[in-house]
């Protein structure tokens, strides 16, 4: 029994779908003559350009892009000379450039130089100042016993004076009397 309803089942349903098929050409044609009639009152569709319209169209294009082509030819021989130009104008001043840096270079070698001698005679003078106050009071010393020997009164009532400017002591006769 199973064997026949299976069967009579799948007829239904092709027969089914066999009306919906029918039933859809039926509205497709519908449509169709619808359109068909509203398209009466309408101005035609412009048509599809022919081979030769196309032809002249592509040519036109083609003259175009081909002018095109030529002013951008000419645009690249333009840059390129102005790029011939500013090389050959800036290679001199990247030669004066690197001139520049290497005197700038040589004359800072020469300033840190100079300022290493200068910081070391600076050492020197005032290392030494102390060893020139020592050897001219030394000296001052001696000349006080040179004069006492050779029958000079020294008499010390002054203290020595001080150079406000220097810092150093004057040998001059403020001090010491002879008589």
């Amino acid at each position: 029994m199973c064997n026949k309803i299976i069967p009579l089942m799948m007829a239904v349903m092709f027969l089914s779908q066999g009306c919906d098929m029918v039933q859809k050409q039926v509205d497709h044609v519908n449509t169709t003559q619808q359109r068909d009639i509203s398209d009466r009152f309408k101005e035609p569709k412009p048509s599809l350009p022919t081979a030769v319209q196309s032809a002249v169209e592509m040519s036109e294009k083609y003259a175009e892009a081909m002018e095109k082509n030529v002013e951008l030819k000419e645009q690249i021989q333009q840059l390129t000379l102005d790029k011939t130009q500013l090389e050959d104008e800036l290679k001199p001043c990247q030669e004066q450039l690197t001139q520049a840096k290497k005197e700038v270079k040589e004359a800072n070698d020469f300033v840190v130089t100079m300022q290493i001698e200068l910081n070391n005679w600076k050492a020197d003078i005032l290392g030494f100042r102390e060893e020139m106050r020592n050897a001219e009071k030394v000296q001052i010393e001696t000349l006080l016993k040179i004069m006492e020997v050779m029958g000079g009164e020294v008499t010390a009532d002054k203290s020595p004076k001080t150079d406000t400017n220097s810092g150093t002591a004057s040998s001059g006769n403020d001090g010491v009397s002879v008589k």
